[in-house]
């Protein structure tokens, strides 16, 4: 997913990787994507010029500090982003109740005092392992900065289909 400076053909870096990652989620999380549009002008527009609408108003059962990070995941300034998958890392752990709050400008944990049994509401049925390995595998994910790499010869061929 093209982030908003990668429309306007500015330079690029970790952060655009982070809001591709915020779109993501999203949609993983609500079904649909935050932005749409007729055309794809019209898209284009949305993603340049449109705040993305907050995931709990698809989905107001989500704890608002995970609609927090969202939406610092998908700000259209690269600066009002998480600046590192490492720093997203952390607030993901903090939501997870398994981190340690020392993040400056973090989010908060929302009205819950515990948002794990908050973020269990959500995820009905995962262990608190899996889910948090979920999330950090996420944003480990997030730390690499393929856009960085000019070495795209291995990326170029068609994907083989799995044989059973």
């Amino acid at each position: 997913f093209m982030s908003p400076e990668q429309l306007a053909g500015q330079r690029v870096d970790g952060r655009s990787d982070l809001y591709s990652l915020g779109v993501t989620l999203y949609q993983l999380l609500t079904g649909s994507l935050p932005l749409a549009g007729d055309s794809m002008a019209a898209l284009m527009y949305q993603i340049a010029n449109q705040p993305a609408p907050s995931v709990r108003s698809v989905r107001p059962q989500l704890p608002q500090a995970l609609a927090d990070i969202l939406d610092r995941l998908l700000a259209k300034s690269p600066d009002a982003r998480f600046q590192t998958g490492a720093e997203l890392s952390q607030q993901l752990r903090n939501l997870l109740g398994t981190g340690v709050n020392d993040v400056p400008g973090q989010v908060e944990q929302g009205e819950s005092d515990n948002a794990f049994a908050e973020t269990r509401a959500w995820a009905p049925g995962q262990e608190e392992t899996t889910t948090t390995a979920g999330f950090e595998t996420t944003a480990v994910m997030a730390q690499t900065n393929p856009s960085d790499n000019n070495n795209t010869a291995g990326l170029r061929g068609r994907p083989n289909p799995p044989r059973s």
